[in-house]
């Protein structure tokens, strides 16, 4: 007769408490960087200085789940991260890794993840908008975007958790066409894209001083990506470099849209953005 326990559990050395943050409100979604689940555990439940790390729970690619840090203590599972509004969320989130390299994620540890996700969900009150990915939130030292670009990559579908009606935030397609945003931009010049370079001030959009075009669309695009928890820094009206890794970080989570990855908003991309924000 076969028994099956979920999750099991390993208790690892790499947490801390949560100190003042009483309330967890934020899950993040990792991959481990390996196809098997050995050299994880083993860098979860031992390391050392800077290198040690851990994590909530690990699933492997069978679906099994191990749980590694108690979800009263934070795991350190994030590094340098951002998500509106708190630098750091270590101390205030649960880090799921899930073991892969590279190709599709197997159907089973898909099934894991949702009913983890759920688990979570529904135990600590976790609004189901906040579920992302270390992508969303890796940034250097400036607060750009991009340190983890790749983490949980490209084949990892975040559809696979809308039936189950998990994300309805982040996770979420599009369905209704949005007003046009931002400004007036996209109204006037429908096949352009704001990118690297656009600043209000300057009336520059698309590349091009624009003056026919109205209100402050850079600005508003900041703002809209803030509201949904990128690190943009101060919307200031520029489209600098923090912008264009914010845009390209939510590009690359909603990769299945077939948006392009290349940190210009354009109308399919500022569609996205502002059914979210």
């Amino acid at each position: 007769m076969i028994v099956n326990l979920q999750p099991l559990w390993m208790k690892s050395p790499n947490r801390s408490a949560r100190g003042g943050t009483s309330t967890v409100d934020l899950i993040i979604v990792h991959d481990t960087g390996g196809p098997v689940i050995g050299p994880a555990l083993n860098h979860f439940m031992h390391g050392s200085g800077t290198g040690r790390a851990s994590a909530g729970y690990i699933i492997d690619t069978d679906g099994q789940i191990v749980k590694i840090v108690r979800v009263s203590e934070a795991a350190w599972q994030a590094g340098t991260t951002y998500w509106h509004p708190r630098n750091g969320v270590n101390a205030a989130s649960i880090g799921i890794e899930v073991v892969h390299r590279s190709c599709s994620y197997p159907a089973a540890q898909y099934a894991s993840l949702i009913t983890l996700l759920t688990a979570l969900v529904q135990a600590y009150g976790i609004p189901r908008s906040r579920i992302i990915g270390r992508s969303d939130i890796g940034t250097n030292d400036s607060g750009r975007l991009g340190r983890k670009s790749g983490d949980p990559g490209s084949t990892f579908q975040w559809s696979k958790l809308e039936p189950q009606n998990l994300s309805p935030g982040i996770g979420r397609r599009v369905g209704v066409a949005p007003p046009p945003f931002p400004g007036s931009f996209l109204d006037q010049f429908p096949t352009g894209a704001l990118r690297s370079g656009d600043n209000d001030t300057s009336r520059r959009f698309g590349g091009t001083v624009r003056s026919t075009v109205t209100g402050n669309p850079v600005q508003e695009l900041q703002e809209a990506l803030r509201r949904i928890g990128y690190s943009v820094g101060t919307p200031d009206g520029d489209y600098g470099q923090k912008t264009v890794w914010a845009v390209r970080m939510f590009q690359k989570h909603f990769h299945e849209m077939g948006l392009p990855e290349n940190g210009r908003v354009d109308a399919a991309t500022a569609s996205a953005i502002w059914t979210l924000s």
